[in-house]
This record gives C-alpha cells, structure tokens and sequence, in this order.
C-alpha cells in the first residue's frame, strides 16, 4: 500500500515538468471546474463571489489523477491575476520556471493564450494582459 501511495506522489510532483502539459490541463480542468461550480454548490449559477483561494480549493478538491497537481503548479506561479463574471472566470499567470505567461478565461476547453517570454524580457502586466481578451470585450 505505501508503494502506490508514493507512486501517486511521485507522480504528481512529475506531471508538470513540460509546460505543454500543464497548458492542456489548465484549459481543460478550469472549463470542466466552471461547468461544476455552475450547477450546483454555494456558486450555483453565479461566480461572482469565487475568489482565486476558493478557485484553488475547489480546483484541488476536482482534481484527478490525469491532473493531478495542478492547483499546486497555480498556486506556486510567481504571479497571477483572477477575476470573475456570473457566467465564467478567468485566470492569467506568469511562471518563472516555464518562463511563461498563460491566460485562460474557463470558456473552452483550450487554455486562451501563452506567451514565451525572451530570456531577459519584462513580465506585462496580467490584469492589462488579461483586459484585452474577449472576456472583457463581450
């Protein structure tokens, strides 16, 4: 029994080492995490009052082993930016260790933006990143 649980660990601590799949997953589990929030539980057809530690909660809480650690690679990010509409959320973050700035509005099931930031280069500012998406512009 203790081999598969630490099987499970290492696993988790494994899954995220390529950004690639980290950019699938964050796409996916937040489009499948808003559907859930939607129809039952305290946001029940209104998210406006799901702040980025409930997202984390409930992210970790919905979480299989095909994403497992994903709230903990979020949480980890070294900056982020969330907001909410009644219908959906959106979250932008920039990690140091991918050297990447992602976007993903829980719309679809694609994660809505990366960007490969230069060796060097200036991290924009999310919440100015995030503004210009179709989440704000709808």
């Amino acid at each position: 029994m203790m081999l598969a649980f630490s099987g499970s660990v290492l696993q988790a601590q494994t899954r995220y080492q390529k950004p690639d799949d980290f950019i699938f997953d964050l796409g996916s589990s937040n489009n499948k995490l808003k559907g859930n929030l939607l129809l039952s539980g305290i946001y029940k057809d209104d998210l406006t009052q799901l702040t980025y530690e409930k997202y984390l909660i409930a992210l970790k809480e919905s979480e299989k082993s095909s994403n497992q650690g994903l709230a903990e690679v979020i949480r980890k990010a070294d900056q982020h930016f969330f907001t909410t509409k009644e219908k959906s959320f959106l979250i932008a973050i920039y990690s140091k260790e991918f050297n990447l700035v992602l976007f993903d509005d829980a719309v679809s099931q694609k994660t809505d933006s990366v960007v490969h930031l230069p060796k060097g280069g200036t991290i924009p500012d999310l919440s100015e990143f995030a503004k210009k998406s179709k989440f704000f512009n709808n």
